[in-house]
């Protein structure tokens, strides 16, 4: 029994003896376990366990993947793969695992396939610690980097004898001494303040702050501002590692310098860059904007100084020069012509003699996207200094400063669109909106009258249809061209759109002073316009209403101005109309008034007056016919109330027709009574002359009442003509073929040419009564104006009719200048029929012919 006993205990030993060699040869080894073919664990070193914090019970049956940090599992399964389909050795990989608590292992990884191995049947991992590799790794990469680098500089330093004693350099490669621009002078055996003092003294209290970090065991970085033999700033990089002992005392430093000068200067050229973006955003001033691209470029160009132009016409003026000496900042800024536009390019040479003392390093042209040139940016230096070109900088500098000019001009062309048309670079409505209220309050306080005129082109659409909208684009410029040339002083001209126009006038006492100043812009179209090979004649209508009478803000002149110029469509175009409350009346108003207009006719409520036409001899030669209203209610209604709406409403026909069988009938009756034969004038509307039974409406009148028809002129307007000259000729031959006399009607106010009268078939000129009230001595522009018209029109064989004459001085001028008949209230207002009967009582002798 006692050898039995002593036989378990020496197989219990040997047992304990076995496991504790299995576990130091484990332990030795690294780490081990064996897997499957499916990966499941079959076995982990206890030094596995131990390491990834691993109960005993947890790894059986898990598989190897779940303990492999997540990022390497595709590197495990990929050898794996490799692992348990060959027994090849296959080269050692680098993997991480990952205990539960997240805590890692850097492991090398080997295995070996011994599924075959009817003992093993397993495929063994072996796997070794690498994390301290690793570290002495990176530390032998940096070392090795600092040392192949080059052109960084590196420094190897002691840590003096004592405390008092400085630091002595024993190791400065080449490219310190580069650095430093001294390579006769060894730095080796020199105190480090030696190069303290070369490279940046001004930073003397951070390397001291330096030394305290490496005394103390530390790294040390910082950046210091330095300063080339030329005065170049840089900036470099010093990174500082201590050599300790085995007492923990410094006993060498290790300096690596790097020149991050570029860098440096990139980042700031980045933040400069974006603070000039970011002032652009909030359109700040350009010339902020243009000091803040100077000094940034000045800061990449050490002893630069850079002005920035802007151009001005076909020259040059300087917008910001930020750091040029005070002598030259007040004519760089004050010179508008320091280039001309055609110097721009880049140069060497001395543009300016006042500035002999600076040289000019550069200039180069600051360009739009459409290539079109904004401005210019010019760099200066002083004699002696020498400057190398930075292309990329003066690059980005001026696409800086063209984002500023062009935002500017943006800027600048969008004010400026606001206000005024593109076209014609007349003011626009906009601005009419902006400045009424104040011409308004202006004439309020002077007690002054505003005359609004409104102003529409005749025909335009058809040129437009025809020519083109070039073609009426460039029509469009001349006509806003000669209408400035027609405004007064005080006026304010305005396109208000299209064909519109529309015309301020100030100062405007009394109406018919409205009236004369605003007949000047309808003779801005006398003349023919000369538009891209094209002779091109245009008339306008034009509508004035005035304050405070006709409306008391811009809506209501506006309005009642418009209501005028449609009004003086209806006439025929080519027509002034001076606003009346009538042409502003609202529709039923106007509705009403054509009710009482139509009823007027069958109550025989319209009558006609006589206005007598004389000989300068004081002879009667006829009656102009003059149509008025008496409303039994309404009372006596003035013809510019209610002519308007017959227009409108197309009862001037059939008025019309009236009135010339009834001017007809009272000749005739005349005769008949033993009178001598006088001539009657009638006007005839626009509508009655196109209308196309016109001539037979006239020659059944004269059937009517058995007049000749020799004592009937018919008074037509000149701008009726000059819609259509050669549709118009045509039927006025017709009137002259059945013996009925012509006048040209308000002569002057349309071409007042008298080229075309050749053309017509016309008896009399009827000179417009504007042109009499202009008429102030014998040396007036409208005298020799009246007595040019007279001799032309002689030579044509054709009377002078002048109306509105009102002195005897007027009348006097007149006979000067050869005119043949008169009218006016010197001598009589218009009469009813019995009334002229007086006047053939007297016993004038009448003119026949």
């Amino acid at each position: 029994m006692f050898l039995g006993k002593e036989r378990r205990n020496a197989a219990s030993e040997l047992r304990r003896s076995e496991q504790k060699f299995r576990h130091l040869l484990e332990d030795a080894v690294g780490y081990l376990c064996i897997l499957n073919g499916q990966g499941y664990l079959q076995y982990t070193s206890p030094s596995l366990q131990r390491d990834l914090s691993i109960l005993p019970d947890q790894w059986k049956q898990n598989f190897l993947s779940n303990y492999i940090h997540p990022e390497d599992r595709s590197i495990y399964e990929a050898a794996f793969l490799q692992w348990s389909t060959s027994s090849e050795t296959w080269p050692a990989i680098e993997l991480r695992m990952q205990a539960p608590n997240g805590s890692a292992l850097d492991l090398e990884v080997t295995a070996n396939n011994l599924l075959h191995d009817p003992d093993i049947q397993g495929i063994v991992i072996q796997a070794r610690s690498i994390t301290k590799d690793r570290a002495v790794e990176e530390k032998l990469r940096i070392l090795e980097s600092a040392i192949s680098e080059a052109h960084d500089a590196v420094l190897v330093a002691n840590s003096g004898f004592s405390e008092s004693s400085e630091p002595i350099i024993e190791y400065a490669n080449s490219a310190m001494q580069t650095l430093l621009e001294d390579h006769d002078s060894p730095l080796a055996g020199k105190p480090v303040g030696y190069l303290i003092d070369k490279l940046s003294p001004q930073n003397r209290d951070l390397a001291v702050k330096i030394a305290g970090s490496l005394t103390a065991g530390k790294s040390a970085q910082a950046v210091f501002e330095s300063h080339t033999a030329a005065g170049r700033v840089r900036w470099l990089d010093v990174r500082c590692e201590p050599i300790m002992d085995q007492f923990g005392k410094l006993r060498h430093w290790v300096s690596v310098v790097r020149d991050v000068t570029t860098p440096r200067l990139a980042i700031l050229l980045e933040k400069d860059r974006r603070r000039i973006l970011e002032l652009i955003g909030r359109n700040a001033p350009v010339a902020e904007i243009l000091t803040l691209v100077a000094h940034t470029l000045e800061r990449q160009i050490p002893h630069a100084y850079v002005a920035i132009f802007r151009v001005q016409g076909d020259m040059f003026s300087c917008e910001a020069a930020p750091s040029f000496p005070i002598e030259y900042q007040h004519q760089l800024l004050t010179q508008p012509t320091v280039f001309a536009l055609s110097q721009i390019h880049h140069t060497k040479k001395d543009v300016q003699p006042s500035l002999k003392s600076m040289n000019l390093f550069l200039k180069v042209p600051i360009l739009a996207a459409n290539e079109s040139v904004l401005g210019m940016l010019a760099i200066y230096h002083f004699e002696g200094t020498t400057l190398d070109q930075h292309p990329d900088w003066i690059k980005s500098a001026v696409n800086l400063a063209a984002i500023a000019l062009e935002r500017r001009q943006m800027t600048e062309t969008l004010a400026y669109q606001a206000k005024y048309d593109s076209l014609t670079d007349l003011p626009n409505r906009n601005q009419l909106e902006a400045l009424m209220p104040k011409f308004i309050e202006q004439a309020k306080a002077s007690n002054d009258s505003i005359a609004l005129g409104f102003l529409d082109l005749d025909r335009f659409k058809q040129i437009n249809d025809s020519l083109g909208h070039f073609v009426g684009d460039l029509l469009l410029k001349q006509i806003g061209m000669r209408l400035r040339h027609a405004l007064c002083p005080n006026d304010f001209l305005v396109r208000f759109g299209g064909d519109e126009f529309v015309v301020v006038m100030k100062d405007c006492n009394p109406q018919e002073e409205v009236k004369d100043r605003a007949r000047r812009f309808l003779n801005a179209f006398q003349a023919p316009f000369q538009v891209d090979g094209y002779e091109l004649h245009l008339t306008a209508s034009m509508g004035v209403s005035v304050h405070p009478q006709d409306g008391v803000d811009m809506d209501s002149l506006l309005r009642n101005a418009d209501h005028a110029m449609y009004r003086a469509k209806n006439l025929g175009k080519n027509e002034l109309v001076i606003y009346t409350p009538t042409s502003g009346s609202t529709p039923v108003q106007r509705l009403e008034m054509e009710f009482h207009l139509r009823r007027a006719i069958e109550n025989r409520e319209l009558r006609l007056n006589y206005h007598p036409v004389l000989h300068l001899n004081g002879k009667l030669h006829g009656f102009e016919v003059l149509l008025s209203w008496q409303h039994p209610n309404l009372g006596r209604i003035a013809p510019m109330e209610f002519i308007p709406i017959a227009e409108e409403s197309g009862l001037i026909l059939s008025i019309g027709t009236w009135v010339l069988e009834q001017a007809c009938l009272q000749a005739a009756a005349w005769q008949r009574s033993g009178y001598d034969p006088v001539r009657m004038c009638v006007n005839v509307s626009p509508l009655q002359f196109d209308r196309p039974g016109f001539v037979d409406i006239v020659a059944s009148a004269l059937a009517i009442s058995s007049l000749d028809p020799r004592y009937l002129t018919l008074e037509i307007t000149e701008s009726l003509i000059m819609r259509n000259m050669q549709e118009a000729s045509a039927k006025m031959l017709l009137l002259r073929a059945i013996g009925v006399g012509i006048a040209i009607d308000d002569f002057g106010t349309g071409y007042s040419s008298l080229n075309y009268l050749r053309q017509l078939p016309a008896d009399q000129l009827k000179i417009d009564q504007s042109f009499l009230k202009e008429m102030t001595s014998e040396t007036s522009t409208s005298y020799s104006v009246i007595q040019t018209i007279t001799s032309l029109a002689h030579s044509l064989r054709l009377k002078v009719i002048v109306e509105g004459v009102e002195r005897q001085e007027q009348l006097d001028m007149l006979s000067k200048a050869g005119c043949d008949l008169v009218q006016g209230h010197l001598f009589a207002e218009p009469i009813p029929a019995a009334e002229a009967e007086k006047w053939l009582n007297k016993g004038f002798k009448t003119a026949t012919a």
